[in-house]
């Protein structure tokens, strides 16, 4: 009978113990590794509720930090501007423009777009030449509809100041947000039937009376 070798024995009892210690310390990385993943998920979730809260309350909006301008081709000025909210779905917008042109001109037609250019509708607009009169010049109901001369005693000529109101508008705004308009204007000089067209750009803070 055959007996085995106390050395074999030993041989066998230590490959025994090293793969049960590699098995064991196998298990133990991947507990550590399962623990760690799972410590950094829990801070990546919180970094994502965060973002999303932030993004949620505007925090990413960048246009809350740009400042407030009114821009026109070289035909006019902007020398002011007033966005006034004054109902849930209402709003008037006021424009103080110079004349930048060598004559002096006739305001045929206005029109409003917002930022995705769907075209805004006021009840009415009214010209005052000069821009601190309390009668106006010229009116239009709605605000796209063709000018009517209402005083011809006044006049738009070169360099001169003048106020566009623009009266219940149709948007819904929200107060100290900033709001982009459009402003389209139609002109000709007084003795031509010639019609050209000036581009403006308002951006504003909304605010309400």
């Amino acid at each position: 009978m055959n007996q085995k070798h106390p050395f074999c024995k030993l041989s066998t009892n230590r490959k025994y113990q090293k793969q049960k210690f590699l098995g064991l310390s196998t298990n133990r990385k991947a507990q550590v590794s399962f623990e760690y993943l799972q410590s950094y998920m829990w801070v990546f979730i919180i970094v994502l509720v965060a973002i999303g809260a932030m993004s949620y309350y505007g925090l990413f909006k960048t246009d809350r930090l740009a400042g407030e301008k009114c821009n026109f081709d070289a035909n006019f000025f902007c020398h002011d501007f007033v966005v006034m909210k004054t109902s849930a779905d209402l709003f008037d917008l006021t424009l103080l423009l110079q004349n930048n042109m060598d004559s002096e001109i006739y305001l045929n037609q206005t029109r409003l777009y917002d930022i995705q250019n769907k075209e805004i509708s006021c009840v009415s607009f009214k010209l005052y030449c000069r821009f601190n009169e309390s009668t106006h010049y010229i009116e239009s109901t709605p605000s796209n509809a063709m000018s009517k001369l209402v005083d011809p005693s006044k006049q738009w000529i070169k360099t001169r100041l003048c106020r566009l109101d623009f009266e219940d508008c149709n948007k819904t705004l929200i107060n100290n947000e900033k709001e982009t308009i459009i402003v389209l204007l139609n002109f000709s000089g007084v003795d031509s039937d010639i019609l050209h067209t000036s581009l403006g750009r308002v951006f504003a803070s909304v605010y309400s009376n």
